[in-house]
């Protein structure tokens, strides 16, 4: 992976480091492209609407990106996005999940929910649900998916008997909110160093099934 001498601080956003990636895929680094284009590893979350635990979670894992970045100065060629399983396209976040997230330096202004849809689905290199009905869902519609897993089991000892569902905090107060979002920073911490190495053995052209 090549270093850059641009560093992430001074307020450095997700898209300001999506910027930086394509700069240097493009004009610094060769080592991301391949004969079929850039090895960009694609992570998306999947709630039900789109409107709550899926965006927090987009935006936690970009802010995770970015502090990754801001450790060891190395850009990562990954994308987050997050659909719904019912979701009705163009709704903003809902108000609770912007409160809280901007509370943490997260902006979800400008979200917009998304069905989710094979496009997607196909074009994901890991999907995470938030609950084990968003994963039955998506492997009943698309039985080809290996790589869909719930958030909380994921990278988890297989059998272990707990609630793995992450709370749906629609129409619940801002603490709850809150308690979800603590609840998602705890999960994707824990899940995105295995994350960061999947995306760089993509990049360099080895195994990365999630």
């Amino acid at each position: 992976m090549d270093r850059l001498s641009v560093s992430a601080r001074y307020g450095l956003t997700y898209n300001n480091y999506l910027f930086i990636l394509v700069f240097n895929i493009f004009y610094v680094s060769k080592q991301y492209r391949s004969e079929r284009g850039v090895n960009t590893f694609i992570v998306l979350f999947v709630c039900t609407g789109n409107i709550c635990r899926s965006p927090m979670a987009e935006g936690i894992l970009k802010d995770l990106i970015i502090d990754e970045f801001d450790r060891r100065r190395i850009v990562l060629p990954i994308e987050v996005a997050s659909a719904g399983t019912h979701a009705y396209g163009g709704h903003p976040a809902s108000r609770h999940a912007v409160d809280v997230a901007k509370a943490h330096d997260i902006n979800l202004t400008f979200h917009r929910s998304r069905h989710l849809a094979s496009n997607l689905v196909n074009a994901s290199d890991l999907i995470l649900t938030m609950e084990s009905a968003h994963r039955e869902l998506i492997n009943s519609q698309w039985p080809h998916a290996s790589h869909v897993h719930e958030l909380k089991r994921y990278m988890r000892e297989t059998g272990l008997d707990f609630d793995a569902d992450v709370l749906d905090p629609i129409g619940a107060d801002r603490d709850v909110y809150a308690a979800v979002f603590d609840e998602l920073k705890e999960e994707i911490t824990r899940v995105a160093p295995h994350i960061f190495s999947l995306v760089e053995m993509k990049a360099r052209g080895g195994d990365s099934a999630p």
